[in-house]
């Protein structure tokens, strides 16, 4: 069972960031997309922060949205943590959701702390000559997943061609955590993908997880429960 924040740790997350950083609901800083330059599964930043950084927090995004999305100017790292699944809109079409605080500060190797859980994310912004050290697993995130059932959607087909994304449409992750992938469109609304990569069906490409064209990529019959 992957594990998320306890209540009372995510109580205090919120508060601590809160104080720090207050609250900041946008999607990205203006919109348009700004993957980081590597990302770890099983990363966290110790709180509270060590040193200045101005940062801003969104919540309840996807962890695709805090990779690929920059919260402020001159943003150098970004850490995702998962709100508890008793939290509406968890496992929403993209989830497990989560909280993303953004900021433009460079850690150094005591400030980050790995984590069993591979829904905790640490990204960073760098050159390719200054890359960041960081406990973890090297992968990008699940991809950012629009909902079947939301219209309109602001990252519709950022994975096609010459999109937004589109030089990222090839790309698979290596995440090893639970994952809520697309859905049918209402009233139908089945599962069109296993809670996770591998188990039961085959990882798809960015591209390939997007709705509609995820559909018939997966017999979610065989999907198995995670362990």
């Amino acid at each position: 069972m992957v594990k998320s924040l306890s209540i009372m740790n995510f109580a205090k997350h919120m508060i601590v960031v809160t104080l720090l950083v207050g609250i900041e609901t946008t999607f990205g800083q203006n919109g348009d997309p700004h993957p980081a330059a590597s990302s770890f599964s099983g990363c966290k930043i110790k709180w509270p922060l060590n040193g200045g950084c101005y940062a801003k927090l969104t919540v309840l995004v996807q962890a695709g949205q805090c990779w690929a999305n920059t919260r402020i100017a001159n943003q150098k790292s970004a850490y995702f943590v998962p709100v508890p699944p008793t939290t509406p809109g968890y496992n929403a079409q993209g989830g497990p959701y989560g909280i993303c605080t953004g900021c433009n500060w460079v850690p150094k190797a005591t400030d980050l702390v790995a984590s069993n859980n591979p829904a905790d994310f640490c990204f960073f912004w760098h050159d390719a000559a200054h890359p960041v050290l960081a406990p973890g697993k090297p992968t990008i995130p699940m991809p950012i997943i629009c909902p079947s059932n939301l219209n309109p959607c602001p990252s519709l087909n950022w994975y096609e061609p010459g999109n937004k994304l589109g030089m990222y449409a090839d790309w698979k992750s290596a995440y090893e955590g639970v994952w809520f992938g697309p859905r049918d469109k209402p009233p139908s609304y089945k599962a069109l993908y296993c809670n996770g990569l591998n188990l039961g069906c085959e990882t798809l490409t960015n591209r390939d997880f997007q709705f509609p064209r995820i559909v018939g990529k997966c017999d979610v019959t065989k999907c198995r429960p995670r362990s």
